[in-house]
């Protein structure tokens, strides 16, 4: 395997993971919009596979190989009071990615009425769970707005997409340190160093 990656440096983030009923359900919802003038190839887009779907919670970055081995080690502990997170979607829409110069087409998620008390209860409440620890927080490059979505697809050319709302209910019942790896021939792989979750 041919690994377009920098010796010493690991792209690190954390993240949701849908459940197997989720996926089946958004790939339904993919094969509607492309009833709606979605071209299948998306001319050149690259499809997201559906193993690979997630809502990030926090990009890291580049990692060194210690960074990488204690995130790793943190993991099990972090992550051990995860009992799942159910969101509905509100749209399947395109727009600018923040981080490299390419569109990404992409499921977004309804606005959370609120907060619950227990930082399980919501990716915004895990998000901030997780980034209260200091080895999480000093590797976070993502400082934009947390705005859950999963990434259905992703182009270099300037395309418009139709926006389709729909309501879907979703469970992600994994959450995981995952590791963004690019191959030259499989493009981008990703790699769980530490897992947990309600199905586990």
């Amino acid at each position: 395997m041919n690994i377009a990656t920098e010796p010493g440096q690991h792209r690190l983030f954390l993240a949701l993971l849908p459940d197997a009923s989720t996926r089946r359900a958004l790939l339904r919802l993919r094969s509607r919009a492309i009833t709606f003038g979605v071209s299948e190839d998306l001319q050149g887009t690259g499809w997201i596979a559906p193993e690979n779907w997630h809502i990030t919670l926090a990009f890291l970055g580049a990692c060194s190989v210690e960074e990488r081995q204690t995130l790793s080690e943190l993991g099990p502990g972090l992550f051990e009071d995860f009992q799942g997170v159910r969101l509905t979607t509100q749209a399947m829409q395109g727009f600018p990615e923040a981080k490299q110069p390419e569109r990404i087409w992409a499921v977004t998620f309804a606005p959370l009425a609120g907060e619950d008390t227990e930082h399980g209860a919501s990716p915004g409440s895990w998000r901030g769970h997780l980034l209260s620890f200091s080895d999480i927080a000093e590797l976070v490059q993502d400082r934009h707005e947390f705005s859950p979505h999963i990434t259905m697809a992703r182009s270099r050319q300037p395309m418009s997409w139709p926006q389709r709302n729909f309501a879907i209910q979703c469970h992600f019942d994994r959450i995981a340190l995952l590791e963004s790896i690019n191959d030259r021939r499989e493009g981008r792989i990703y790699q769980s160093l530490s897992v947990a979750g309600a199905s586990l």
